[in-house]
């Protein structure tokens, strides 16, 4: 069993599952320890959500009722400032409920608990609307743009 509930986040009616690092080619085969992929999942971007796992990032997969709907995680470690940048995706079927939000806040308050995290960084494509308005939401402020991309902080 590569994901298991040790070492899960838990937040409102959601679960964030860690990746191990060396489980997420286990995962992409459809090894969901004790969860089932839900509609849609895995998506479009969720390998490229992984490998922030198979690098110095963490991820952890979104579940609700059982089933994993979308990933989220770290892009690497934070920075010597303490920022670090997160990504998160969702399967299309999953979105506009909410969970999104819930998910990323979660993970942001965790993130934000941490001794060596001082602010949580979001790259957005500035068409996005759903995403802006996610982070918006939940505190972030623009503060520029990075090529083709929008930075929020929180």
């Amino acid at each position: 069993m590569t994901i298991d509930q040790a070492g899960a986040i838990e937040g409102a009616d959601l679960v964030l599952a860690p990746v191990p690092a060396d489980g997420v080619e286990a995962v992409l085969a459809g090894e969901l320890g004790p969860y089932a992929a839900g509609r849609g999942w895995p998506r479009d971007d969720t390998v490229a959500a992984l490998s922030f796992r198979a690098g110095p990032g963490m991820t952890w997969l979104i579940v609700v009722d059982g089933l994993v709907v979308g990933e989220l995680g770290t892009k690497g470690p934070p920075n010597v400032a303490g920022e670090v940048e997160i990504g998160y995706g969702l399967a299309a079927p999953s979105r506009r409920r909410g969970i999104g939000t819930r998910a990323v806040s979660v993970l942001v308050e965790w993130l934000l608990a941490r001794d060596d995290v001082h602010a949580v960084i979001a790259h957005v494509d500035p068409a996005n609307t759903p995403s802006v308005r996610l982070l918006r939401r939940l505190g972030f402020e623009h503060v520029g743009a990075s090529g083709p991309e929008d930075v929020y902080r929180r």
